[in-house]
């Protein structure tokens, strides 16, 4: 029996999920909740080949057109909420200059440090 699977407009994160991180996260809100999702998701599309693939950090690009279609983020919403999470140390920003994307990975822990 064949299924019809129609997935458009869901998109999947690849690998492995830190509910720690999306606690962290989460404090931020909505907007950081989609960011997170964007990262991993991105992360999650590295080829196999290469080293850093499916590894929290992981540096991704984050381009306008993508995370608006992927996550709903807008432009101006985008560096405010890379702005706060880099901010509470949760990712890195690398920025590459006016008009470039910039890089970003995540380096809040994977689980709880005591």
């Amino acid at each position: 029996m064949k299924q019809d699977h129609n997935y458009d407009g869901v998109y999947f994160i690849k690998g492995m999920f830190s509910l720690h991180q999306l606690g962290e996260f989460k404090k931020f809100g909505v907007n950081a909740l989609s960011m997170f999702h964007y990262i991993r998701l991105k992360q999650g599309l590295i080829p196999r080949s290469n080293p850093d693939h499916n590894k929290f950090s992981a540096w991704v690009l984050v381009d306008n057109s993508n995370l608006q279609k992927f996550v709903g983020i807008h432009q101006s919403t985008k560096w405010e909420v890379l702005k706060k999470l880099e901010g509470a140390k949760l990712i890195e920003v690398k920025r590459r200059g006016r008009g470039k994307c910039p890089r970003v990975r995540i380096t809040c822990p994977e689980k709880l440090l005591h």
